[in-house]
């Protein structure tokens, strides 16, 4: 069971902790950056571990029993065992995107009770956008409520495609995306590449694009995203339609309308 928290109390903190990161990203925002190697064509900046750091400190004071999972600094516990309730963060998802100065990155925070999301910020301060969630209270955009797209065919839809693998193996596991991007771009009416799992969802959850295809389940990438469409009337669902968890393979989204034509490719490919 998750301890009682005033859900008032964590709203307020957590855009409070997405202001501070906010102004790390924009103050930090230059043409040079220091480069922390993680991969193949794979890196994090100063201001990722930075933000990343801020943001854990922020939250240990607000419950220093909830450990938290980062993109850089994997568990705070020090184990690496999933609890039962944990906060995920992303200090800037589209890494690239930020180091370009090409203004789709943001921050991404979830809180997780079990394997599903049930409190979420998601802040792209380039955008002055602001996409908020807690289960059962509905998703907002800068404090207006938010809902998925009324699109019902897959050719009047367009499509948000997660970005290419890179590291180990990526020859191999491209191809797949290849296909896939293929498959939809003959078939849905634009298919889109942002850079950054988080705003390709917050585009779902505020009809802006119709469907998002990420061929990963990163906790960091996506967990904020996912209760963000689910509280503006979307589906978050594996590659086999089951619901989306923290154990999923893929992270796809959409409407309940749109759903069967993601799925199809699946059931014939």
């Amino acid at each position: 069971m998750m301890p009682e928290i005033p859900g008032n109390t964590y709203h307020e903190q957590l855009s409070e902790i997405l202001d501070a990161s906010d102004k790390l990203m924009l103050d930090a925002l230059t043409d040079v950056h220091d480069y922390h190697e993680k991969g193949d064509r794979d890196y994090a900046l100063e201001v990722d571990l930075d933000v990343e750091k801020a943001i854990k400190s922020a939250l240990a004071a607000i419950d220093p029993d909830i450990p938290v999972l980062g993109e850089e600094f994997d568990w705070s516990s020090g184990s690496q065992e999933q609890p039962g309730v944990f906060w995920v963060v992303d200090p800037i998802d589209g890494t690239v995107n930020y180091a370009r100065q090409l203004p789709l990155y943001g921050t991404s925070v979830a809180l997780i009770q079990g394997d599903i999301p049930i409190l979420a910020g998601i802040s792209f301060p380039a955008l002055g956008e602001r996409y908020t969630a807690g289960l059962g209270t509905g998703a907002y955009l800068n404090g207006k409520r938010i809902s998925i797209s009324g699109t019902q065919k897959l050719s009047d839809a367009v499509v948000t495609y997660g970005d290419f693998a890179v590291g180990n193996n990526a020859q191999t596991r491209n191809k797949f995306r290849f296909d896939f991007m293929e498959y939809f771009a003959s078939r849905a009416l634009r298919v889109r590449i942002p850079g950054t799992a988080a705003l390709q969802l917050a585009w779902v959850a505020c009809g802006r694009a119709d469907i998002s295809i990420t061929p990963s389940n990163s906790a960091w990438d996506v967990q904020g995203g996912v209760l963000i469409v689910r509280e503006a009337g979307g589906e978050v669902y594996d590659f086999n339609g089951s619901q989306h968890t923290t154990a999923s393979r893929y992270t796809l989204a959409s409407s309940a309308a749109l759903k069967p034509s993601v799925l199809a490719y699946f059931e014939n490919n």
